[in-house]
């Protein structure tokens, strides 16, 4: 029948079109591909375990007078600025709450470390510190000033200076008074600390220290004695304590690259199958 009807036609019988049916493996993969794709479209994400992550509540800056003053020898036979260095090292690792600057000043204020929330850091470049470079006058209030400036945009609501000097300001272009009443202003609190053998350096201006202090909210410390500066860290963290809050981070891991690599898998291995039946099974 099929002959004489191509007989009639006039046409010769040529390959035949092949027509590929499903399988019920081929409808069960389809349908596990939707179900991935579906998941991959959900973002699944595995939570790893939880850290804790310090926040710094406090912004503290250090002021350290390094005039020539500072390399004098007092009964420690050490100099000033050797026995502050000490005590200052000491200070940085119980204010691990806060996060610490360093000023030196002497004819003129400089910013020695900016601030930051790495104390070794900190103690590194406190310790870089020299007698000399900067002159051998001490201009206090500057050093105020420079402070209030680097401060002014700080996110922290807290703002803290403690100055160190074992002299009286003769160099500012802002006297250490003006300066604390606008630290007041800014809500800075200022704590004042003298130091130096007391017997040598009775011409120390304490009152304008304890003025400063005083003004700005603060509290003033007489550490010129050995005892006295040794357990000034002491006595400032009773005054200030270190603070910190703790912020838990859970970091996360996407999960959906897995459904898609399975998706990929199963069309290739459809897609293979299928050429391959149709390579056997596409001619009469």
């Amino acid at each position: 029948m099929y002959q004489s009807l191509a007989a009639l036609s006039t046409q010769r019988p040529r390959q035949a079109a092949w027509v590929h049916r499903r399988s019920h493996l081929q409808v069960i993969i389809l349908v596990i591909n939707w179900l991935l794709v579906l998941s991959a479209l959900a973002r699944p994400q595995w939570l790893e375990e939880p850290l804790a992550i310090e926040q710094q509540r406090r912004d503290l800056l250090v002021l350290v007078d390094i005039s020539g003053s500072m390399n004098e020898r007092d009964q420690t036979n050490q100099t000033r600025l050797e026995q502050v260095k000490k005590v200052l090292q000491t200070f940085a690792t119980q204010r691990q709450g806060d996060r610490l600057g360093l000023i030196v000043f002497a004819d003129k204020p400089y910013m020695q470390a900016p601030i930051t929330g790495d104390n070794d850091v900190w103690q590194q470049l406190l310790f870089a510190t020299r007698v000399g470079p900067a002159g051998r006058n001490t201009a206090m209030g500057d050093a105020i000033g420079l402070g209030l400036k680097h401060l002014q945009d700080s996110a922290n609501q807290e703002k803290v200076m403690l100055v160190l000097t074992d002299g009286s300001d003769n160099r500012s272009l802002v006297p250490p008074r003006e300066a604390a009443i606008v630290a007041a202003q800014r809500d800075v609190r200022i704590f004042t600390v003298a130091i130096g053998d007391d017997a040598e350096n009775a011409d120390i201006d304490t009152e304008t220290l304890r003025e400063v202090a005083e003004i700005s909210g603060g509290q003033f410390y007489d550490a010129r004695s050995a005892e006295a500066l040794a357990t000034l860290a002491t006595d400032f963290a009773e005054a200030v304590p270190s603070e910190y809050s703790v912020a838990w981070y859970y970091p996360t891991r996407e999960l959906y690259v897995y459904p898609m690599f399975i998706i990929l898998t199963f069309s290739m291995g459809v897609a293979l199958v299928s050429f391959i039946r149709q390579r056997r099974g596409g001619r009469l």
